[in-house]
């Protein structure tokens, strides 16, 4: 359970950098590696994350 919130937290950090580092990188003019680190942030918050899925079986309704 530690690993995962490691690694959740190791890539919100990830994303912000991405973000920040854009950010500097558009302000000054440096589009393409603005548009990069954009995407880059993209990419990591839109790959699925390993949950803890819980199965629950509902009875069949008698009718």
């Amino acid at each position: 359970m530690w690993s995962l919130l490691v690694w959740n937290v190791a890539a919100l950090i990830a994303v912000i950098y991405c973000l920040i580092k854009a950010v500097f990188d558009l302000r000054a003019r440096r589009f393409v590696w603005g548009i990069i680190g954009l995407l880059s942030a993209g990419i990591i918050l839109l790959t699925p994350m390993k949950t803890h899925a819980i199965k629950v079986d509902l009875p069949i309704a008698q009718s």
